[in-house]
């Protein structure tokens, strides 16, 4: 690096407070390399940026930690290491990663990445072999898709991936991920900060997972046999390298490389006679899902790759006359049902992956079969539940537009129905899309026709007695709760328990809307407040990180209202008492942070009474010790605070070894 290239490095950064800046962390990842012989190989080990994101945990890219034998982190400056107990948080989809360290450093403020603009001048602060160093940066573009910023950055090579990316007032408004390493070029992608503040808001509800477990995971053990795969490729030994990519594909069916990689050794064994050439159609067909699967645009595959797309597409034409229009049906309700599957579960980054998988075959069979009435019902209908949680800050404005394309859809079949139990569906359908849009007369009208077609159906009286209640008919809208009930006394718990796999995926406003109904149908069901109390608080948190008080305000008394009746229901309710002393302590910051010390100070000691009352119930929560903590270290109270975060440790570690 040139003096003068350096000496303008530092002037940009000296542009950025210093007060504001965080501490930063090298990581060293070492990964297989090359086999040299049986069992023996050679291992590289890369660098890369993390940088404090809180007072105990590193972000960082998840791409660097692929395939990883093993990981160290240091101090940018003084070199010295860093603990790291195991993996917070990841997101494979979105490049990102967060890792639990024992020592503390000064975590930078996130920002708000949706007010970025394009030409926007921004800086990166990042890792090329001495040390920190930052680099000038300008916004090119904001992608559609999925928020990413694409960059005009002179350097973004080996080393910093993982960097923040820092706004004019040294807040993080993305992490960056890749670029081109050639100077000419000067390109970078970004990973828009509000997709790390949705992974760190989400990573509250999760343990800790050391890396050695993390490691075990299916998901991630297969970028390792994947590493493998590469080495043994590089030994040419493609025997072995498509051993590997095949068990890497086996565990995590959404790798690109690995699929472009096992096309390429596919050809190597065409080339070498080792297999038949009849699975050239195999190896084709690999370099397409490669293709498919790539989210962003840095990896422009070159020519001989387009190439191979094309003549694997001329392959599948024979194969798409094969298709019938039920089995296409069937696998396109198939994902869309493995997609609501995924969202009971909290894994709502897969429930994405589903829902439109199963549109693009909905599309495909409609665009075969257009009176298919069927696939326009379910594709409203799955376009729906996109609607419902697409409520993550990289998915913001797009719900109302599956919204409106679920009524689009829902027209169609309504006009092509052949039967009265396809028709009350799409009526349904049509009704639930418009309630969420705000027009509940029209929404009402729907469901009285879904009733009057099939009045066997639970739901259709219970989303009826829904929009009733926004329009103020509560005797109505009570009759109708209580005939859902009737036909399906399951359903309350049903909804419960889709609101707490949405909790935990993070999609707090969906989760609220299953809450809600679940209350609605038994609303002396204690859990439900206590779990839509979750719900508030996140989002509480979410608009303290973005500096909203007054919005946290409101989401924090809700939840603090719902814990209280939580616990007039069910006064021993531990879990509740929780909640509750977690919301005042957050209610407490909101305070604070409009310079309302007193106020502040109040909330902090009505949130130590509910946790001591918590701890009292169950002496071994390790939240509640963990939360108080967090209540006496705002109250100046250091000593009490740090017996309390070993308190926690301590039954943390336990609980896990036991």
């Amino acid at each position: 690096m040139t003096a003068e290239k350096k000496n303008s490095r530092q002037q940009h950064a000296e542009k950025i407070p210093q007060k504001i800046r965080g501490t930063m962390a090298i990581l060293e990842v070492r990964t297989f390399r090359k086999y040299i012989g049986e069992n023996k190989y050679e291992t590289n080990i890369s660098t890369c940026s993390g940088f404090f994101i809180e007072r105990d945990q590193i972000a960082t890219s998840f791409h660097v930690l692929e395939g990883a034998m093993s990981i160290a982190a240091k101090h940018v400056d003084t070199e010295a290491a860093y603990t790291i107990e195991g993996i917070t948080a990841f997101d494979e989809k979105n490049d990102l990663a967060v890792l639990k360290v024992s020592e503390e450093g000064i975590p930078f403020d996130l920002g708000n990445s949706e007010t970025v603009t394009k030409k926007a001048r921004i800086c990166a602060i990042g890792y090329d072999g001495d040390k920190e160093n930052s680099a000038a940066a300008t916004v090119r573009c904001i992608e559609k898709k999925d928020k990413w910023l694409r960059l005009h950055i002179p350097t973004a090579g080996p080393g910093w991936s993982g960097c923040p990316v820092l706004n004019n007032k040294g807040e993080v408004i993305a992490v960056l991920s890749r670029g081109s390493v050639k100077p000419s070029k000067s390109r970078g992608y970004a990973v828009p900060s509000n997709a790390l503040e949705a992974l760190l808001t989400a990573a509250e509800l999760t343990e800790v997972q050391p890396l050695t477990e993390w490691q075990n995971r299916p998901r991630i053990r297969a970028y390792l046999e994947y590493k493998r795969g590469v080495a043994y490729q590089a030994a040419e030994d493609f025997e072995g390298a498509l051993a590997a990519y095949n068990e890497a594909i086996n565990l995590n069916p959404d790798i690109p490389d690995a699929y472009k990689a096992r096309g390429e050794t596919q050809f190597k064994l065409i080339n070498y006679k080792q297999i038949d050439s009849l699975d050239l159609i195999t190896s084709l067909m690999d370099r397409v899902k490669a293709y498919r699967l790539m989210s962003t645009n840095y990896f422009a595959p070159d020519l001989r790759f387009f190439r191979s797309q094309m003549l694997a597409r001329l392959c599948l034409i024979p194969l798409r006359w094969l298709d019938n229009p039920k089995e296409i049906y069937a696998r396109a309700d198939a994902k869309m049902r493995s997609g609501e599957s995924k969202v009971a579960h909290g894994d709502m980054v897969e429930a994405w992956k589903h829902y439109h998988a199963a549109i693009a075959d909905l599309t495909h069979l409609i665009e075969w079969e257009p009176k298919f009435d069927l696939a326009y019902n379910v594709r409203g209908w799955t376009k729906y539940l996109l609607g419902q949680i697409a409520t993550k800050p990289e998915h913001s404005g797009e719900a109302a537009w599956y919204y409106q394309s679920a009524v689009v859809d829902s027209d169609v079949a309504i006009e092509l129905a052949t039967s009265d139990a396809d028709s009350s569906a799409a009526y349904h359908t049509r009704g639930a899309a418009r309630a969420v849009l705000g027009d509940y007369d029209k929404a009402i009208a729907d469901f009285d026709a879904a009733i009057r077609l099939n009045p066997e159906t639970a739901i259709n009286y219970l989303d009826r007695g829904l929009a009733k209640e926004v329009l103020g008919e509560k005797s109505a809208a009570k009759a109708d709760f209580e005939k859902a009930t009737q036909i399906n006394g399951d359903l309350a718990e049903d909804y419960y328990k889709d609101g707490r796999g949405k909790n935990g995926g993070g999609a707090y406003e969906a989760a609220i809307v299953s809450f809600d109904k679940a209350i609605r149908l038994n609303p002396k069901y204690a859990p439900v407040y206590s779990n839509r109390a979750i719900s508030q608080n996140d989002l509480g948190r979410r608009e303290l990180r973005r500096k909203n008080p007054e919005k946290a305000k409101h989401h924090l008394r809700g939840a603090i209202v719902d814990c209280t009746e939580a616990i007039r229901l069910s006064p021993k309710y531990t879990a509740a008492y929780n909640n509750r002393g977690l919301a005042k302590y957050r209610l407490g910051q909101s305070e604070a942070d409009c310079g309302n010390s007193q106020a502040a100070e109040k909330h902090y000691q009505a949130a130590i009474a509910d946790l001591d009352k918590a701890i009292q119930l169950n002496p071994k929560h390790v939240k509640a010790h963990r939360n108080r903590g967090y209540v006496k270290e705002k109250l100046g109270q250091q000593e009490a605070a740090a017996a309390d975060f070993e308190k926690a440790k301590a039954l943390d570690s336990a609980a896990q070894t036991a």
